[in-house]
């Protein structure tokens, strides 16, 4: 990555910022992406949530709730309005019910 300054005629006038790559670890992803579509096809006309994990490994195979939010604005950031709107509707309790489960899960995985 670098960061300079550019004369009118793009040539560089000043390095600001210069940092060398550092290539990531490899991540393996869990999730079953069938499961995930069979389950989802199953909730989508109604409210409510699937988690299956494997319990010998904690991994996450399917994680599904419904009525889903729209997750790139939780990515792009929320205000504290939509935010408040997600977390106090009871349609989206399902998003704090996900996140005790899988804790629960973990605490006894340890």
């Amino acid at each position: 990555m670098k960061f300079t300054l550019k004369t009118k005629t793009e040539k560089e006038k000043k390095t600001l910022i210069k940092q060398d790559k550092v290539d990531g670890e490899n991540i393996k992803l869990t999730i079953d992406s069938d499961l995930q579509q069979n389950l989802y096809n199953e909730l989508k006309n109604d409210e409510g949530l699937f988690v299956v994990m494997n319990p010998a490994t904690g991994e996450v195979l399917a994680l599904v709730s419904t009525p889903a939010i729209d997750v790139n604005k939780m990515v792009l950031g929320v205000t504290s309005d939509e935010w408040n709107e997600i977390s106090n509707n009871e349609k989206h309790q399902c998003l704090q019910d996900i996140h005790k489960n899988i804790v629960q899960v973990q605490l006894l995985n340890q």
